[in-house]
């Protein structure tokens, strides 16, 4: 059977790390699904932040990345004619693009197709969390602006929305009504969990070691955990690793962090590549995270694989993990709770905290090798491409009234 081709729209990709979680769920599409689909990824030529293009790869020309083919666009290529005249020239059956509010990648084509400028062809929309509340919060008025001129336009009207999990479902649906598109396909994990790995050494109790990974962006919330650690007891290190996204917020977390109490002690480690994450992380205790939302969290299930129990907020799909024995699942609006857990970690005694770190390992492996995951990611370009006679339920079907 002839492979069916899809074109790939996204703002970052391979050898990027700086933009986190999106780089890797294309690529561990990629990695799963290319012996049903040949992919072609449309992406930019430099990582999140960089001014400088990525040190030995070409622009704009197509090249073999992996198991896909990719062309990194320099930032003169961004324009209407140059998307217009690549997806008119590629052989593809369907555009998958990796964003709802980016312009170059995601808006752009879509207004060239409501326009005809494109060949009719299906689309597959991930919203990568940009629905979640917390995400909607950032700059407001223009993505509220947007979102009520391309309803009102119907410019996503035909799209099939691909939902990470039951939550971003029901945030799709809230914004694009009941009768929306939306097949959930959850992210592919990142990791196979490592053998192996753990901390230096054990934890101490009345000691803890805290790592925060992710952008430095106000989405993430690391001012918030370091308001939480300024009531912990107990001696504390916290270690912040992760590219310096938006200054100005940086400043009002550097100001915190010298107010803290001599018994907390917070170190910023600067950004990690993907190969380095399992060694780094499996040198700490607790993996906090009070993000205000995502759709995934790939750096989640990275901790856990590498033993660490997890504290985040509850606008993750990572959900119920006290009861597993794994970590916590906090509302953001209940923060004598993050304490609380937190003060539980440092009083836990070295042989209690290694039966966390033994659960937080197998619930990491048990996830990475769900095979339902890749079949369902499988099914939604089945579905896209009208491989697959069953249609695709609406969220009423699907009991979300």
């Amino acid at each position: 059977m002839t492979r069916r081709s899809i074109l790939v729209f996204t703002r970052r990709y391979l050898p990027g790390y700086k933009a986190g979680g999106p780089i890797q769920s294309v690529a561990n599409l990629v990695r799963h699904l290319h012996d049903e689909f040949d992919f072609s990824i449309v992406t930019s030529d430099r990582d999140s932040g960089d001014e400088i293009p990525y040190e030995n790869v070409p622009s704009d020309e197509w090249m073999e990345v992996g198991q896909a083919r990719v062309k990194y666009l320099s930032r003169g290529q961004w324009t209407r004619s140059k998307l217009e005249s690549i997806v008119r020239d590629e052989p593809c059956d369907a555009l998958y693009l990796n964003s709802f509010f980016n312009y170059p990648f995601s808006i752009r084509p879509m207004l060239l197709r409501r326009s005809g400028r494109l060949p009719s062809m299906p689309v597959v929309l991930a919203p990568r969390g940009e629905f979640a509340e917390g995400a909607l919060r950032i700059k407001p008025k223009k993505k509220r602006l947007f979102l009520a001129l391309a309803k009102s336009a119907r410019l996503h009207a035909d799209v099939l929305w691909q939902a990470t999990s039951e939550y971003e479902r029901q945030e799709i649906c809230c914004l694009f009504g009941q009768d929306a598109k939306v097949h959930v396909a959850p992210n592919i994990p990142s990791i196979q969990p490592r053998d192996g790995v753990c901390a230096s050494r054990p934890k101490q109790q009345g000691e803890l070691r805290v790592v925060f990974f992710s952008r430095i962006a106000r989405k993430k919330n690391l001012d918030f955990l370091l308001q939480q650690l300024a009531h912990v007891q107990g001696q504390v290190e916290l270690s912040i690793h992760g590219p310096l996204e938006d200054e100005s917020y940086w400043e009002i977390c550097s100001r915190q962090i010298k107010q803290l109490p001599d018994h907390i002690r917070v170190r910023y480690a600067g950004p990690l590549r993907h190969e380095e994450v399992g060694q780094v992380l499996s040198q700490y205790d607790l993996f906090a995270f009070p993000t205000w939302g995502e759709n995934y969290g790939h750096v989640i299930l990275e901790a856990l694989g590498c033993g660490l129990p997890v504290l985040i907020s509850d606008r993750t799909p990572w959900r119920d993990l006290k009861s597993k024995g794994i970590g916590w699942d906090i509302p953001l609006d209940q923060p004598v709770r993050f304490r609380e857990a937190f003060q539980i970690c440092v009083e836990m005694s070295p042989e209690e905290f290694a039966l966390w770190k033994h659960r937080a390992r197998e619930f990491a492996e048990s996830i990475a090798h769900d095979e339902t995951v890749i079949s369902q990611n499988r099914q939604l370009f089945r579905l896209a491409l009208a491989d697959d006679s069953s249609p695709v339920k609406t969220a009423c079907e699907m009991g979300y009234e």
